[in-house]
């Protein structure tokens, strides 16, 4: 929001993320599979867990391993 308020265009990572996030917001509605862009989302390990556990996990290329902690300290790459 903060870079929207400047006038600066967003990081194009954070938008493919949060892409995914509310692709899988749609899935947990709809229960379609077809929703899920495996292609971006697998790597991420975002779609297969999402379908096997029911709760979106992001891999270990990011520090914060759960969404809620990543939301309240920034995405952080390891």
């Amino acid at each position: 929001m903060k870079l929207i308020k400047k006038n600066a265009l967003p990081c194009p990572f954070y938008l493919e993320l949060l892409a995914a996030l509310e692709r899988i917001l749609c899935f947990c509605h709809m229960g379609n599979t077809a929703i899920l862009a495996t292609s971006l989302m697998n790597p991420l390990y975002l779609s297969r867990a999402v379908i096997k556990d029911g709760f979106p996990m992001l891999c270990k290329v990011f520090i914060q391993s759960m969404i809620s902690s990543a939301i309240k300290h920034s995405f952080e790459i390891d």
